[in-house]
């Protein structure tokens, strides 16, 4: 099923970051990877291995905000997470993929004004963003604003069910 086949991705990730030099421009790629099948630990170590290499790189704003996504889904060292994303949106703060990892570390904090405000601008980019209208939706809830929020998640959940399904199973709900 679904998890042997995690499994096995993993497992191949593993093999190929085992064989990478450390200086190696393939992490980013393998953290990449890891972040997808939510091997959320790996994925923060290819991103320390990637970032500690390339301080100044037009990706590092990408990288970090990756990291920060990565910490926000394990629900672990929040500001740290925070700081990542904090700089990856001075650099671009147009990405949705950067609006939205600095709400979601947001909305794990408790702090549903920003959380809100982010994936605004990210909704604005992209208002069909299944994930951020779900966490959005969870934001205003918590923030008070039910009438809003469910209705965020009612449409998150229309334009893909699987999406509410991941947040909820990864500890995110109203």
């Amino acid at each position: 099923g679904a998890g042997r086949a995690r499994a096995a991705v993993i497992a191949d990730v593993d093999k190929a970051s085992a064989s990478a030099a450390q200086d190696n421009d393939v992490h980013l790629r393998l953290a990449t990877l890891y972040l997808q099948v939510d091997a959320f630990p790996a994925a923060i170590g290819q991103y320390d291995l990637w970032l500690n290499k390339h301080k100044e790189d037009p990706r590092t704003p990408d990288a970090r905000a990756g990291r920060c996504r990565a910490r926000a889904l394990l629900g672990k060292d929040l500001n740290d997470a925070l700081s990542d994303c904090n700089r990856a949106v001075r650099a671009r703060s147009d990405a949705p993929f950067i609006r939205g990892s600095r709400g979601l570390v947001y909305l794990r904090m408790g702090r549903y004004d920003k959380a809100v405000s982010d994936y605004d601008a990210a909704l604005s980019v992209q208002p069909k963003n299944a994930w951020a209208l779900y966490c959005r939706g969870v934001a205003r809830v918590h923030a008070g604003m039910t009438k809003e929020g469910q209705a965020d998640i009612a449409t998150s959940r229309r334009i893909a069910p699987g999406a509410a399904a991941e947040a909820e199973r990864l500890g995110i709900k109203p």
